[in-house]
């Protein structure tokens, strides 16, 4: 009998964004890549909206890794508006359908015309605590891309439509 064993070493990866910013379709030839935050946004008046983008470099966890957990982990800076619906936001996995990546310099006239698209797959009401964290599940999406079943061109997290104008600024 013959028996093959494998050693597994669990360990913990704390990956920092190697690229992050935000667009906004109110100035939609704007750049807010240096600013060091970011902001979810919904202005049902104008209909327009904050779009927070990042992106974070998994080659480090060896394909066919068990991920048990993946958590983004944000503090939020300060908010506008806290009614009970406002602040609904959605994580989604950013897809550039054959258009260049999204970059710092990015804008939201560049992207919005680029072709790309995004593939929700969590949301949840973010409530206004400034100085607290909102943590995001991304274990799922996190095995894709390690795995290769989904290309790893970034998050978006966007706003939910719903409730009045509000705003989130994250750090």
């Amino acid at each position: 009998i013959v028996v093959n064993t494998k050693t597994v070493n669990a360990s913990t990866v704390t990956l920092e964004p190697t690229r992050d910013t935000y667009v906004d379709s109110g100035a939609p030839n704007s750049s807010y890549g240096n600013i060091g935050l970011g902001t979810v946004a919904h202005q049902p008046a104008d209909s327009t909206s904050s779009l927070l983008l990042l992106h974070f470099d998994v080659s480090s966890i060896p394909a066919g890794s068990t991920i048990s957990s993946a958590v983004l982990r944000m503090r939020l800076g300060g908010c506008i508006n806290s009614e009970a619906l406002s602040g609904h936001i959605s994580l989604a996995s950013y897809i550039t359908n054959g258009s260049p990546d999204w970059t710092e310099s990015s804008t939201y006239s560049q992207l919005s015309t680029s072709g790309s698209s995004i593939d929700a797959f969590s949301s949840q009401h973010v409530s206004c605590n400034p100085g607290g964290y909102h943590d995001f599940d991304l274990r799922l999406i996190t095995h894709a891309w390690v795995d290769g079943m989904s290309l790893n061109e970034g998050l978006v997290v966007s706003r939910v439509n719903g409730g009045a104008y509000w705003t989130r600024v994250y750090y």
